[in-house]
């Protein structure tokens, strides 16, 4: 195992030859002299408005299923009371339907009942699955073009709003159905000789659906009844399934986020990286500003290491609630991971406390909203995970001093008149190389093609000699600057994964799947060209780090949290001018902040 001290310098530069040597500090000096004066402005450009902040409390779900079986005794009801009271629980949800069952209102009310007269608050829960119909695609969720589908969810709120003063709505809420209703409505839907995408008839679809079968019959029921939605961490799928995040979000009366991440080695779980639990909530709360109300994890595939890893990011989102989902898998096949965060909250709430009200200082990273990508699927996460403090947001960032651009940037109509005048007021743009080759050939860029070209190292003209992609410059272009790097060099924290586990199949997300023994996850340095990417933008805070891949750093006004997603301890300095941070053997997947003196 290797650790890094305060003399390291950010990569091993001494196994490197001396001419990639020489080419690796012209590449941080060129950067860091061009970025620095932007240090201080990067800080308070594109931050949120401030509200009061409050600490985070904790949640629990009790599923259908679980308030059937837990809350229908004195003695269920007893320890589920314990478990609340051992993991700092305020806060309960009982759902009235998941997976074709219902719970009897009768029911519903004597467990809220029991909760509140032990002063927990006790809100109401829908899933919506095997609602009736079945899509054509993933079976558990429902077609909802199906007038029985939707007969039956008018139902459901109906029931759930005369019992709850707040409802959440599961993740299963939307759809990938192709059937011949579907067909149908959606030929009706489009105009003679232009038949509308599928996506597009989603979003049609799943915005009536909420106006219709669910905010209206809850609240003819209950006006002052508060319907979630909680959207799901997968974001780069939204606008495929009929989440239409935008027009919902305004809907609906609050807004929920999936923080649930797994272990980033199985595909079985997507290969999800861990720095999307606290990146993806500012993204929600910017698109509808103080509609976030909370997110929620859950230990289907991880171990106790990496569920608490999905703890910690919940904290570092800044989110008021975390839930913990759900009772009766905490109680019985998911013990240790239960046990690991009953452990751990004293030292997450406490962080919680010291970070306050105060905002990171992070990278600007565009994602309009209801934006796919060509080929740069959830880019962002993995630019976190080289220790690049970054945050997405859905409105063109024209005001920060330096911001990151990928080809989401296209499903923007205005995309490049935007950046043309983002440059033109001397602003550093950071292009992925996917988008500066879309952007290469636009007459309204002139000269980008060539720089484009020398950044990745293409031959001028035919038959020239290619070369390798060089360390990431920022060159100057359209009166500000352009860093262009290659989209591998920001995968550089990814992990191997592993195959998908033999499975029965699964019919939900959060099936529990097989443990794999996997290989420890070591902290290595940053190759060169992330490296230099990395002391760029930290430049620009007035920062600079030698710490390991996998490290995520959130730079404060008076301290610096860094959260180690290795399997091993982590050492590593962070320094701002004269001062330097020394961070350690940093616990692995644990948060650790400092104070600058």
């Amino acid at each position: 195992m290797r650790f890094f001290n305060s003399t390291c310098s950010e990569t091993t530069i001494a196994l490197m030859n001396p001419r990639c040597r020489l080419s690796f500090l012209v590449g941080i000096c060129l950067t860091a002299c061009l970025l620095v004066p932007a240090a201080r402005a990067q800080a308070a450009s594109f931050a949120p408005p401030p509200a009061a902040w409050r600490p985070m409390r904790w949640s629990t779900l009790f599923t259908a299923q679980d308030v059937q079986r837990y809350l229908t005794t004195p003695a269920g009801r007893g320890a589920a009371l314990a478990f609340c009271r051992r993991m700092h629980i305020r806060q309960v949800y009982l759902e009235i339907f998941r997976d074709g069952d219902q719970v009897s209102n009768s029911l519903l009310r004597s467990a809220r009942a029991f909760f509140l007269r032990h002063g927990i608050a006790a809100g109401g829960m829908v899933a919506t699955t095997d609602l009736g119909k079945p899509s054509t695609g993933w079976k558990v969720v429902a077609c909802y073009t199906h007038p029985a589908n939707r007969r039956h969810l008018r139902e459901i709120f109906r029931s759930a709003a005369a019992i709850f003063p707040r409802i959440l709505i599961d993740d299963f809420f939307f759809t990938d159905c192709t059937c011949s209703e579907c067909a149908a409505a959606r030929a009706r839907l489009s105009k003679p000789g232009h038949l509308i995408s599928w996506a597009q008839y989603r979003r049609h679809l799943m915005l009536a659906v909420s106006r219709q079968d669910v905010l209206g019959p809850a609240h003819a029921v209950n006006p002052r009844v508060r319907v979630v939605i909680k959207y799901p961490q997968w974001y780069d799928e939204f606008q495929k399934r009929g989440y239409r995040v935008g027009a919902e979000s305004r809907l609906f009366d609050g807004t929920w986020i999936g923080t649930e991440t797994r272990d980033p080695r199985s595909r079985h779980w997507g290969v999800t990286q861990q720095y999307r639990a606290s990146l993806l909530p500012g993204w929600i709360e910017r698109i509808a500003p103080g509609k976030l109300g909370g997110g929620w994890f859950d230990p289907y595939g991880t171990t106790p290491p990496i569920y608490l890893d999905q703890a910690w990011q919940t904290m570092l989102a800044r989110l008021p609630e975390a839930m913990l989902f759900h009772y009766g898998e905490l109680v019985s096949h998911s013990r240790p991971q239960a046990l690991a965060l009953e452990q751990a909250e004293p030292a997450i709430e406490r962080m919680d406390r010291q970070i306050g009200a105060a905002r990171f200082t992070q990278l600007p990273a565009y994602k309009p909203v209801s934006s796919g990508n060509d080929g740069e699927d959830y880019i962002y996460d993995n630019v976190g995970m080289l220790g690049i403090p970054v945050k997405m947001v859905p409105q063109f960032p024209q005001s920060a001093p330096m911001a990151m651009f990928a080809t989401y940037g296209l499903r923007d109509a205005q995309f490049v008149p935007e950046l043309k005048a983002f440059l033109a007021a001397g602003h550093t743009a950071i292009l992925t190389s996917r988008l500066a080759k879309e952007l290469a050939g636009d007459p309204r860029l002139p000269g980008f093609t060539r720089l484009e070209r020398a950044a990745l190292g293409i031959p001028a003209h035919p038959g020239a000699v290619a070369t390798a992609a060089l360390l990431p410059q920022s060159r100057p272009y359209g009166g500000g600057a352009v860093i262009i790097v290659p989209d591998a060099d920001l995968l550089a924290a990814r992990l191997k994964p592993t195959p998908p586990p033999a499975l029965r199949p699964a019919s939900l997300p959060h099936s529990r799947a097989a443990r794999v023994r996997l290989e420890p996850a070591l902290p290595l340095p940053l190759p060169p060209r992330p490296a230099v990417l990395r002391q760029a933008v930290l430049a620009s805070f007035g920062l600079s780090t030698n710490a390991p891949l996998r490290v995520a750093l959130y730079p404060a006004p008076g301290f610096v949290v860094a959260d180690n997603f290795n399997d091993h301890p982590a050492s590593f300095t962070i320094r701002r001018g004269h001062e330097t941070l020394s961070f350690r053997l940093v616990p692995p997947h644990t948060a650790v902040l400092h104070h600058w003196r």
